[in-house]
């Protein structure tokens, strides 16, 4: 085969490639209890989670909040189920609790591929963590388990790397006044400390400008919150920035 030939030959593999090659969203937006309509979103670039129920738990009460607002997805388009605990110190959570927060987790998200936890817990509530982890995996075998993390759990130990989850997505923003403390600790590790922390972040919609440059978000699976209704301007800023 002549030079010509040969590079014929591997621009011919490029196409190829290129065509079989599944495209990977690498960019996730929250959507939060209100109305949403994200029909504008594309699959290939970007997922949707969202907020299914809020579990709340006191010494007084024991509340399972479903989300009451409806959301808008392309076809295609919703992939994760967030689940948010916010569940008091004092209360001492038995296997009862435990087993009920689980299977109204399995019971409302049946149709997404992912089950993602939102809880900010104490350095005393890990172990009760790390349990309803193990117990939702059990029962969700044939879904992928996730978690948000504090900024903070991600750089300054690595307790998150025992927990049975595929990942966990650390919020880089509203830290309050450690929040320069934890991009420094970030800069450091040049990323997560935590392993299972690395190759995701979660950021502010409000707060993507202020972003250093020199962290490379394409570097990374980008969760995005925002505070108001997603428009299709907030989606075109993203891309914009994200050069996607």
């Amino acid at each position: 085969m002549n030079t010509l030939g040969m590079h014929r030959f591997f621009l011919f593999l490029a196409i190829i490639f290129l065509f079989i090659t599944p495209t990977y969203a690498k960019v996730i937006l929250w959507t939060w209890n209100r109305v949403d309509d994200l029909s504008f979103v594309e699959p290939h670039i970007a997922k949707i989670a969202a907020l299914a129920a809020t579990f709340k738990i006191t010494p007084q009460y024991f509340k399972i909040e479903p989300r009451l607002n409806r959301f808008v997805t392309p076809q295609e388009g919703y992939k994760t189920a967030v689940f948010r605990l916010e569940i008091d110190q004092k209360v001492s959570v038995n296997n009862k609790m435990i087993q009920t927060i689980i299977e109204n987790i399995h019971g409302m998200s049946k149709d997404a591929e992912e089950i993602q936890i939102d809880f900010d817990a104490t350095v005393s509530q890990r172990k009760l963590y790390k349990e309803i982890l193990e117990h939702l995996n059990v029962k969700t075998s044939d879904q992928k388990v996730s978690m948000t993390a504090l900024a903070s759990w991600c750089v300054h130990d690595n307790w998150i790397d025992e927990l049975p989850i595929s990942h966990a997505v650390p919020m880089l923003y509203n830290m309050g006044r450690d929040g320069e403390l934890i991009k420094r600790a970030f800069s450091q590790f040049e990323g997560w400390r935590a392993l299972k922390c690395r190759g995701h972040i979660g950021i502010s919609l409000s707060e993507l400008s202020n972003i250093p440059h020199k962290i490379n978000l394409n570097d990374y699976e980008v969760h995005i919150f925002n505070s108001r209704p997603w428009t299709l301007q907030d989606y075109e800023t993203i891309k914009k920035r994200m050069l996607l």
